[in-house]
Parts: C-alpha cells; sequence; structure tokens
C-alpha cells in the first residue's frame, strides 16, 4: 500500500486534530468550579470527583480526569458545567467527535456561555464544521468587547478561511487582536498567515507570541510547521523540545508521529504509536496511526480491519483521517466501502480538493470516469498540476483526446513535477495524430537518456502504420545508445507489423545478445516463435522472462495460451492458475482464466473464478458482466438477473459497464435490453466507436435499418477520421443504399484520402454490380501509392473472385516481394500453383501454416496440397485442425471427407458429408461433394 500523503500546512496548523495544544489552559479550568446555580445541594462525592478531575487535568493525566469527571456525573447528570468539563479533557485528548456532544449536552443542561461557547468553538473547527460554525454563532456586535466575543471572533476567523474567505478571515482576526491582544491571538493570527500562504509575517506573530509567552507549545509547534517546509529534522526537533517540556500534550504527540511517518522513519512512528495506545488503548487517532502503519507494512487488511472499528464521525472529521482509511479499504480489495467514506467525506465538505482528487482517482479506478467527471467538476478549472493530470487521466479513460491533451498541456504550465509527463505528453500526441509535435517531444526525452521512452511511442505509431516515423524513432535511439537492446526491439517490431516475421526475428535476437533479461524482446520474441509453431523454443522465452519477473502473470498467460493452441486445456487451466498464485490481485489472469473455463464449457468453474476475483474487486463490471452469463448458461436464472442488475445500479454512468451489460443481456436473449444499454453507453461514452458499431449490428438484426444509419450519422458527427466514413458507407450498404454509400466515401476521399476508404469504395462499387469500376478504383489507387499492401492484396483478392487468376497472382507475389511473411499472400499463392506448381505451392503452404497456425483456410489448403500429393495420413491432422476451426465451411469439409475416404474410413467421410450438406447444400464444390457421398 503507498504511504499515507502527507498533510498539507493547514491542517498540521491545525495541530492534527484542529486542536492547538494548550489552547484551554488546564488551569483556567481550575478556577471555574461548577456553577453554584446549577446544584444548591452539591453532592460531597461530586465535589470530590471534581477536585480530583482537576488534579489530574493539572498534571496532564487526562485519562484519569476523564474517569473522575464520568463519576461525577453519573451522580449527578444533569450538571452542565461538568459536561463542559468533561467535553474540554476529551478536546484536549483528541476526541472531539464526544467533546462536542458534551459540551453541547452541559449548554443544554445550563452551562454558562463563556465557559462553553470557546470549547465547543474548537470542537466544530476540528470536525471541520466551518459553514455551520459560521451560521450558528454570528459576529459579535461592534459594542462587544467581551472574552466570548474575542474567542468567537477568533474561530469565525479559521472557519472563513477554510470556507473560502481571506479578506474576511483577516478582517475577524484584527477585530480579535483589538479587543484583546495577547499571545493566543497572536497565535492565531499567525496560523491565518500561514493558511494564506504568507510565512515571512506568519513568522512575525509567532515570535510576537513567543515574547509574551516564552516556550508556548502551540507557537512551538506552528513555528515548526513552518520550518518544516524546509527542514524536516529541525522541525521534528522543535517537536521534541514542546515534548520535553510538555510530555501530556497530546497535539505534539499526534504531530510528532505524522512526521515520523512524513520522513519514513516507520519504525520509530510505530513505537510511539504503541507508546499512546498503552496509555490510551482506545483513542481513535492513535488506533487510526497503528491501522496506517500496517498498510504501510503491506498489512492494508489488518490496517482495514482496525480503521472499520473507527467511529464514523472521527472518520469524516478530517481529510487526512478520510483518505488515509479510503486508502486503506482500497488497498484490502473493499473499494466501495472506500468510495463510500470518500463521497460522504466530499459531500459534507465540497471544498476539500485534496479529498475530492482522491475521491475521482478512485472512480477511476472502478472504471467509472463520467463519475470521476463529475466530482472533478467544481475544480475544472483549477491550477494544480496534479489535480490537472487527473482530470487528464479522466478525459482519457474517457476516449476523449482532445481533452486529455488540453489539460495535460495545462499540467505542464502549471509546473507539474511529475516525472512521467513529458512521455505521456508525447504518446498523447502521437495518439492524436500531432506527430511532429509528439515525434519531437519524444526525440527531446530520448536525447536526455530516456531511451525506453521510445517503446511506447513506437507502439502508437504502428497501430497507425506510421513506418518510418517509427524506423526514424528506432535509428535515433541507435544513434544515441547503440549499446541499448531498445533500437534492435524497435526494429524488429516494425517489421513484425509488417508482416516480416523472418526478418523481425534476428533483430529480437541482436536485442537480447546486448542484454538476455530484457523482458520486452522476451515476450515479443516469444510470440513469433508461438507463430511459427515452434512452441518448444516460445515456452522456453517466457520461462526465461518468468526468471526475470516472477511475479508478472503475463508469461503464465501467454504459456497457457500455447497450450491452448495445442489442444492441452488441462496445461492452459493449470499455467493460468499458477499465473493467479503469483498475482493474486491481478483481477486481469482470472477473467483470461473465467473465459478459457467458458469457452471450455466449465460453468461451475467459471463462476468459481469469476466469484474468487469478485471477493478481490467487488463489482467490478468484466467480472459482473461475464458472471451473468455464466449464471445464464448454468440455468441460474434469478442470480443472473440479480447481477444485471448490480451492475446496471452501479455503474449507471459508465459507458464500458453498460457495454458489458449490453453483452450479458444479448447472451440471454434480451435484444432490447441489450439495445437499450448501448443506446446508454454511447451517450456516456461518445467516441468510442465499438459501442457504436455493437448497437448498429443489433439495429441491424432487429430490422430497425432506420435507427441503425441514424446511430452511424451520430457517430459521424462527432468524428472527422477515416473509420467514421466507412462506419456510415457500410451501414448504408448493408441497408440497400448503395448510393448514399458511395457518395458519403467519395465525399471523404475527395477531403483527406485514403487507403481504407479506397477498399470500402472499391467494395462498395462491386456490390452495385460495378465490377470494371471496383478493380479500377484499387488500380488506379495503386498508381500512386505502390507500397500499400493492404490494398494491393485487396486488388489480388478481388481479381481472383473475378476469376482472373493470373493477375491476381501477379498482385500475391508482389506483396509476398515486399513481405515476405504475409501469410495470406503465402496460401493465395499456394492455392493458385496447386496445379502449375505444386512443390512450390506445398512450401509456401506450410509457411503460411506456420505464421498463422489457427488459421481455418491456411491448414485446409495445406490439407488439400498434401492429399494432392497423395499423403492423406499426413493431411489428415491439417484437416480435421482446419474442420474444428472453421466447422461451417462446407468446402473444408469436403477435402476432410476426401481424407477419410483415402484412409478407408468411409463411415467418418460419410457423417462429415451429411453434415456439411445439412447445413448448407450451396457452398462451393457442393457438387462434388454430392458426388462422393453417392459413393460411399
Amino acid at each position: 500500500m503507498p504511504q499515507i500523503s502527507t498533510l498539507s500546512n493547514s491542517v498540521i496548523l491545525l495541530a492534527l486534530l484542529g486542536v492547538a495544544p494548550g489552547a484551554f489552559a488546564p488551569a483556567a479550568l481550575a478556577d471555574n468550579p461548577p456553577h453554584k446555580g446549577a446544584a444548591p445541594h452539591v453532592d460531597p462525592q461530586v465535589k470530590q470527583f471534581t477536585a480530583a478531575a482537576v488534579q489530574a487535568i493539572r498534571q496532564g493525566n487526562l485519562s484519569l480526569a476523564t474517569i473522575q469527571l464520568k463519576n461525577a456525573l453519573r451522580l449527578n447528570p444533569d450538571n452542565g458545567t461538568l459536561r463542559v468539563q468533561l467535553g474540554f479533557v476529551e478536546l484536549e485528548g483528541g476526541d472531539p467527535v464526544s467533546a462536542e456532544r458534551e459540551i453541547r449536552q452541559g449548554r443544554l443542561n445550563g452551562a454558562k456561555d463563556q465557559d462553553a461557547v470557546p470549547p465547543l468553538l474548537q470542537a466544530m473547527l476540528a470536525r471541520q464544521e466551518y459553514s455551520d460554525l459560521l451560521f450558528q454563532f454570528p459576529d459579535p456586535a461592534a459594542t462587544d468587547k467581551s472574552k466570548l466575543a474575542v474567542a468567537t471572533l477568533r474561530s469565525r476567523a479559521e472557519a472563513l478561511q477554510a470556507t473560502g474567505d481571506p479578506a474576511g478571515a483577516v478582517t475577524a482576526m484584527n477585530r480579535a487582536l483589538a479587543i484583546q491582544r495577547d499571545a493566543g491571538g497572536l497565535l492565531e493570527r499567525g496560523r491565518i498567515a500561514i493558511l494564506q500562504n504568507q510565512p515571512g509575517p506568519a513568522m512575525g506573530y509567532i515570535n510576537q507570541t513567543l515574547a509574551l509567552s516564552p516556550n508556548n507549545p502551540a507557537a512551538m509547534m506552528l513555528k515548526a510547521s513552518i520550518v518544516r517546509a524546509h527542514d524536516k529534522k529541525a522541525a521534528l526537533a522543535m517537536v521534541d523540545s514542546v515534548l520535553k517540556a510538555h510530555p501530556e500534550s497530546m497535539s505534539a504527540t499526534i504531530t510528532r508521529i505524522e512526521m515520523l511517518l512524513d520522513m519514513n522513519q516507520v519504525e520509530t512512528a510505530q513505537q510511539a504509536t504503541d507508546a499512546l495506545l498503552a496509555q490510551k488503548p482506545n483513542l481513535p487517532v492513535a488506533l487510526f496511526y497503528k491501522a496506517i502503519i500496517l498498510g504501510i507494512h503491506n498489512k492494508p487488511l489488518d490496517g482495514w480491519r482496525i480503521a472499520q472499528s473507527l467511529p464514523s464521525d472521527f472518520i469524516q472529521s478530517n481529510p487526512r483521517i478520510a483518505i488515509g482509511v479510503a486508502q486503506l479499504a482500497d488497498a484490502s480489495g473493499n473499494s466501495e466501502s472506500a468510495n463510500s467514506i470518500l463521497t460522504a467525506f466530499v459531500g459534507q465538505h465540497p471544498k476539500d480538493a485534496q479529498a475530492r482528487a482522491r475521491l475521482a482517482a478512485l472512480r477511476l479506478k472502478m472504471n467509472n470516469p463520467t463519475y470521476a467527471l463529475e466530482i472533478l467538476q467544481p475544480v475544472i478549472n483549477s491550477q494544480d498540476p496534479q489535480v490537472l493530470q487527473l482530470i487528464a487521466a479522466t478525459y482519457r479513460q474517457l476516449k476523449q483526446g482532445d481533452k486529455m491533451l488540453e489539460y495535460m498541456r495545462k499540467a505542464e504550465a502549471a509546473g507539474s513535477t511529475n516525472p512521467t509527463l513529458k512521455y505521456d505528453l508525447a504518446v498523447a500526441d502521437l495518439d492524436q495524430n500531432n506527430t511532429a509535435q509528439g515525434m519531437q517531444e519524444m526525440l527531446d526525452l530520448m536525447k536526455h537518456g530516456q531511451i525506453n521512452a521510445a517503446m511506447g511511442a513506437t507502439a502508437v505509431l504502428l497501430r497507425q502504420r506510421k513506418f518510418a516515423e517509427a524506423q526514424s524513432l528506432a535509428d535515433q535511439a541507435e544513434k544515441l545508445n547503440p549499446k541499448s537492446p531498445v533500437p534492435p526491439l524497435l526494429k524488429g517490431q516494425i517489421l513484425y507489423a509488417q508482416g516480416k516475421l523472418d526478418a523481425s526475428l534476428p533483430l529480437l535476437n541482436q536485442s537480447l545478445q546486448r542484454n538476455p533479461r530484457f523482458e520486452p524482446a522476451l515476450y515479443d520474441r516469444a510470440q513469433i516463435l508461438s507463430r511459427k509453431g515452434k512452441f518448444p523454443e516460445a515456452e522456453r522465452d517466457l520461462k526465461q522472462a518468468q526468471a526475470v519477473q516472477p511475479k508478472n502473470p503475463l508469461s503464465y498467460v501467454q504459456l497457457a495460451e500455447i497450450a491452448a493452441i495445442q489442444k492441452q486445456p488441462a496445461q492452459a487451466i493449470s499455467l493460468l492458475k499458477q499465473g493467479i498464485g503469483v498475482a493474486p490481485k491481478t483481477i486481469g489472469t482470472r477473467l483470461v482464466l473465467a473465459k478459457y473455463q467458458v469457452n471450455q464449457k466449465k460453468f461451475a468453474d467459471a463462476q468459481a473464478t469469476l466469484k474468487a476475483a469478485l471477493q478481490i474487486a467487488p463489482n467490478d463490471p468484466q467480472c459482473l458482466a461475464l458472471l451473468g452469463q455464466v449464471q445464464q448458461a448454468m440455468g441460474q436464472k434469478a442470480a443472473a438477473v440479480g447481477t444485471e442488475k448490480l451492475l446496471t445500479q452501479k455503474y449507471q454512468k459508465s459507458g464500458a459497464a453498460q457495454a458489458l451489460l449490453a453483452n450479458s443481456l444479448l447472451s440471454n436473449g434480451d435484444k432490447k435490453g441489450a439495445i437499450a444499454a448501448l443506446k446508454q453507453a454511447t451517450q456516456l461514452s461518445p467516441s468510442v466507436q465499438q459501442y457504436y458499431m455493437l448497437l448498429i449490428d443489433l439495429q441491424m438484426q432487429t430490422g430497425d435499418k432506420d435507427g441503425a444509419v441514424a446511430t452511424a450519422r451520430s457517430w459521424t458527427t462527432s468524428q472527422k477520421d477515416p473509420n467514421a466514413a466507412i462506419l456510415l458507407a457500410q451501414t448504408l450498404a448493408n441497408v440497400g443504399r448503395l448510393p448514399e454509400a458511395a457518395a458519403v466515401i467519395a465525399k471523404a476521399q475527395a477531403v483527406r484520402p485514403d487507403w481504407q476508404l479506397t477498399i470500402v469504395q472499391s467494395a462498395i462499387a462491386k456490390q452495385r454490380g460495378e465490377q470494371a469500376r471496383a478493380l479500377s478504383v484499387l488500380k488506379d489507387w495503386l498508381a500512386g501509392n505502390s507500397t500499400d499492401l493492404p490494398v494491393r492484396q485487396a486488388y489480388g483478392d478481388m481479381l481472383l473472385a473475378a476469376g482472373q487468376d493470373s493477375s491476381a497472382l501477379a498482385q500475391y507475389e508482389l506483396v509476398l516481394k515486399a513481405r515476405g511473411d504475409n501469410p495470406d499472400a503465402l496460401n493465395n499463392i499456394a492455392w493458385l500453383l496447386r496445379d502449375s506448381n505444386p512443390a512450390r505451392a506445398l512450401t509456401l503452404a506450410s509457411k503460411a501454416v506456420q505464421l498463422e497456425p489457427t488459421s481455418a483456410d491456411m491448414n485446409d489448403t495445406l490439407g488439400y496440397l498434401l492429399l494432392q500429393k497423395k499423403d492423406p495420413k499426413s493431411a489428415l491432422p491439417m484437416l480435421q485442425r482446419a474442420h474444428l476451426l472453421g466447422p461451417a465451411n462446407g468446402q473444408i469439409s469436403y477435402h476432410l471427407a476426401l481424407a477419410y475416404k483415402s484412409l478407408g474410413r468411409k463411415a467418418e467421410a460419410k457423417q462429415t458429408l451429411q453434415d456439411a450438406l445439412a447445413k448448407d447444400k450451396n457452398f462451393s464444390g457442393a457438387d462434388d461433394a454430392k458426388k462422393l457421398l453417392q459413393q460411399l
């Protein structure tokens, strides 16, 4: 658990409990015996208990004083003065909640305001009841020069400062000092000066206080708070001197614990806390620090158990306490409790920016960015760089890149000291297609030694297929640090993204030669080796990655994927469970396991996995959504409905959760409910294209064609990239409005020509029956953009579909020449050469399967070529895998039947053909399949 944040100066100035040490000297209490009118005939035993309490206070024994006063009140419960005295003692002992309760009851029982109001005001300040204080205790009359007026003005000054009226605070304090210029007033004026960030004047008022009252503990504490800003050790020494002179000072004791934690002297802080608890076993603030220290020692659950016993009023009395307890709750897996604590505190103290920021960050963690943004609205114009970065992170989660960048730049301008901000800003610029600016920012980082920063930037550029820019970064990285493993990794990743697996592998080898323990290269090489079917070598790299970072579950997940590809479900599940074991709080690994268990139809196991995940992250939206699907599959309809309701209630304003809910509803056959949830998702997260696509698909399924088009148009109005035009055009084409679809693409091409638009434009022309135009659109684009391989691939596919095999072959050969590891080109060339050059066809098909071992079509091609070679025994496993991967593909079923027949397994051949023809009587090759069936 991260260490609890240090207190702001303002909190320290209130002596951590909101009560300045010695604010009401015990001697003053001794001079105020019980009000004579309160009890005409005072029980002698009451007098005895009261006198003993006064003596205990003088000796600094607040625990004994509390006991004696409670004994007196048992005999005389209606004595208002005794109630006030008990409240004072509880206030000095660090319990402002109980203090306020007793003092208010004392006033009701007849205690004088001159005795009751000053400690009541201090208790209210300690609990941050600023607005209530200002309302209940208005400005004294201008003619009022009483001590009560002074106490009221001083307390109002503090409350005005806290509620955002610094000028009013100064006015109130100046009025108080005009009536009585004593040490207490000067000290309070110094406190106000510090709260207004005026340390120089504040020190002047403190020195005046010490001139009037040498060694005044409250003044020394306040002086320590100023010194602490630039010399923590000196400040701690000052607090120690206060405690040496006033060992009974609770405020100094608590301040010392806080300062020790701030200086990372956890063991000494723990000793001080234990010593305090030995004196006061039930003191809330001491229990609070014990809980916090347990959290620092990575025992947040133990700390949370203690924190749960604290009174809610105490938890809500101070931002430091509320935030600390919430941190413990969250770190122990009780995020909902943390959310409740902070929500309640912010509701009571809406101007507390620190608590507001903590609550927003928690809601982001809980995948509720919309709620987080609501919480941040009152501080949206903050100049605090941390708050600005939190707002940026919220917009990132909402997928509003322009707003994210805006607030990241504001955070930078505000003087953020976050070392990752410049990196985040560079990546964000690249992600938002501000490529030139992002590249320059990234180069600046690399020149300052941050070579690793290039990895994140390269990932963004490769996602955008900006290979030249990515190569430029890699070259710069090599130039700046020729011994780093990063540059060859980047170059390998660039080739891999282009489909050049064989060319990528030597570069990853080079990266690992420079650093054999470089995890990114190990993972990337394992992925390539796995794709090539070299599973033992891939497993070797992943196990090496495990040795480097044993607590990283990713290696187990990738090893499980390899096991799944090789049809080893038990091994895959075992590996995922091992991954959970090394990082039990990582929900992602548990979700992967649950999804795999669902895929294997092991619903009871999946349910157990998800319930265990929810123990760690209660109400996680992905877990809840999947659990609802599992419950439905198991016939637990009532439980499934309950889970879906919980998901809806908890994440009403989360687009991601609404999308998950839609998926859950859809799996239960509730398309109407799923559509409603997806509409909500698009409203909550208007920049997430996936939600629009899912909604359009469902609207099409339910016959709402106009609704589907309207959804696509709503996306297009807010997005200007090619994908927006493509989505609208495809939707129009799917509802038969082909001329409109063509117009949308033509308009987008005129504004910003793009290869993706070209492919869609060709496809729409083909749908309109304009075969010649469909081909010419692709051909014309390639005339000026010959390196756009996706367009060339599409051109080859269209030529193949048109029966122009030789022309298609020429295009695929060009693709293969540019990208020797392109599995589609390898497969298609192999198919086209199956008769004219079977030897080369077999070589190419084998390579395609190595690259894409889970492709049904590629396994089918290789299997068919092996059959053609009169090797049905080798062909059978390839065709069986193809059939398993594509069970609805009739042509694959026909080829599998041919293999069965060649091996004399006629019954299996017959069954395979019957099943295929039952599903589709008109698949490619169906006539040959029917003839074969008649022969069996």
